[in-house]
């Protein structure tokens, strides 16, 4: 279902896409009374496809990190990947002051400052992905390579089980 009304990170998420040629759509979904299977047969896709959004500080700077669902990013292959050794996951505090938005529902676009994007390349496999749009009831749709394209992330070979 789509709002007109949204919080204030989602409508800085739509407009950050929107500016960057992605049309979504944002879908509002009330988490705490849908049933996940019900929800991913309505959308027609599977957990795969609902990316998980991590933050992590990579050398001290915020770099947002999407996963499959059911897959997390592994820290060793990811500092590989970066070229770092440097990796800490920031506080609940940090990732609202960093983002503007709320921690596990962290977006790759609408912060107040753009921040790298590190994009796990087994979510290529979905024809539509949905991501975190700032915050826990809503997600936006996009293709893996109009992710990519919009927020010239790096596709990286980067998941573990969880």
């Amino acid at each position: 279902m789509v709002v007109e009304e949204v919080p204030p990170a989602v409508a800085q998420v739509i407009r950050s896409f929107s500016d960057l040629g992605c049309y979504g759509p944002a879908v509002f979904f009330d988490r705490p009374n849908v049933n996940v299977t019900d929800l991913l047969a309505e959308l027609d896709t599977t957990i795969g496809a609902f990316a998980e959004s991590q933050l992590f500080l990579v050398d001290d700077h915020p770099t947002v990190v999407l996963t499959p669902g059911g897959l997390t990013a592994d820290v060793t292959s990811l500092a590989a990947d970066l070229g770092t050794d440097r990796i800490s996951r920031p506080s609940d505090k940090q990732i609202r002051r960093l983002t503007g938005q709320t921690p596990g529902s962290v977006a790759p676009v609408g912060h107040p400052e753009n921040l790298p994007v590190v994009i796990d390349v087994s979510l290529a496999q979905y024809e539509r992905i949905w991501i975190p749009a700032g915050d826990p009831s809503y997600v936006f749709t996009t293709s893996y390579a109009e992710l990519l394209r919009a927020t010239a992330g790096q596709a990286a070979e980067i998941t573990e089980l969880n």
